[in-house]
């Protein structure tokens, strides 16, 4: 018993990371037209060719306005005009090499992307996903929803203007093959060339409508140039090899630690009055302390006493006495 749970633990160490256990992936913005803003949080900022957007940010987009959204798994949409666009969700496994989107044939690594289409359209070109490892792309709407399996599609949502009216989805493909479901989970395919089309009212309780057309020529034609903007805006854009994470510790260490300060230029006369005040002030202190020092008393030298008084020689009265 104990060496089948042994193995059963190790193949639980060696297995691979689900699409679900991976970091978010990387988004960009190209071939911003008009003006198109990104709510992050509580800020909203002007999106502009090559900005970054990530997991979690609301797109929007003005009339006459519109943006290629890329994802370095390879998959790209481009948002119509007046079409608000969420990010909930893009996880990806790293990549060793930088990514050229032109070059991909299918994704580099297993992905999760879920987007929510909050009102508006776009037109997606997805390339092909490793749906046998884990991964998956899938477009929200308030009444239903698009798993895409790797094609060019176009999804439009338009909301009821008021409770009398009904909510309508489509879903067109061109290539491929998209799966749709509506807010009863009940499946739809869309097929290549043809359009699903969704109609729900704002009553949940009401069942949702659903109906599948051939798709009008001028409608597959606008989906292909819209594709066609897309291949553009990928031949532009090369996604970066994630770079490793920093150890907090030495993140720290230079966040707090201060540079130290520049010294302070200073000329040569500058230098030289420094010196010679420093001198100046040296010797006055040295001046200072001998003149408090305590002179040695002298102890004042002896007299000298009075030489006693010569005696006249005694010769000359001795010859008086003589004589």
């Amino acid at each position: 018993m104990r060496p089948i749970v042994t193995a059963l633990f190790g193949l639980l160490l060696t297995a691979p990371l689900s699409a679900a256990d991976s970091p978010d992936g990387q988004i960009m913005a190209q071939r911003v037209i008009g003006k198109v803003h990104d709510q992050r949080g509580d800020t909203i900022f002007e999106l502009h060719n090559g900005d970054t957007i990530k997991p979690q940010d609301t797109i929007t987009t003005d009339d006459k306005s519109s943006v290629v959204i890329l994802f370095s798994n390879g998959a790209a949409t481009q948002l119509g005009a007046q079409s608000e666009l969420s990010i909930e969700k893009f996880l990806q496994d790293p990549f060793q090499d930088a990514i050229k989107l032109a070059d991909l044939t299918e994704e580099p690594t297993v992905s999760t992307t879920k987007l929510k289409l909050n009102r508006g359209e776009l037109v997606g070109v997805v390339k092909h996903l490793k749906h046998d490892q884990g991964s998956s792309f899938e477009i929200e709407t308030p009444i239903g929803a698009a798993g895409i399996r790797g094609t060019t599609f176009s999804v439009s949502y338009y909301a009821a203007p008021d409770a009398s009216s009904f909510s309508r989805l489509f879903v067109s493909t061109t290539e491929g093959l998209v799966s749709v479901t509506d807010r009863a989970r009940n499946a739809f395919p869309a097929a290549v060339g043809k359009r699903v089309e969704i109609r729900a009212a704002r009553v949940a309780n009401r069942p949702p409508r659903q109906r599948t057309v051939d798709l009008p020529v001028a409608a597959q034609r606008y989906i292909r140039q819209q594709a066609q903007a897309v291949e553009k805006a990928k031949r532009l854009t090369i996604f970066k090899k994630p770079a490793p994470a920093t150890k907090p510790e030495t993140a720290k260490s230079a966040a707090t630690t201060p540079e130290a300060p520049a010294p302070a230029k200073t000329n040569e006369a500058d230098e030289k009055k420094s010196e010679t005040s420093k001198s100046g002030k040296t010797n006055d202190a040295a001046d200072n302390k001998k003149s408090d020092t305590p002179k040695p008393a002298i102890a004042p030298e002896p007299k000298k006493s009075a030489a006693p008084a010569k005696t006249p020689p005694a010769t000359k009265d001795r010859k008086k006495e003589s004589k």
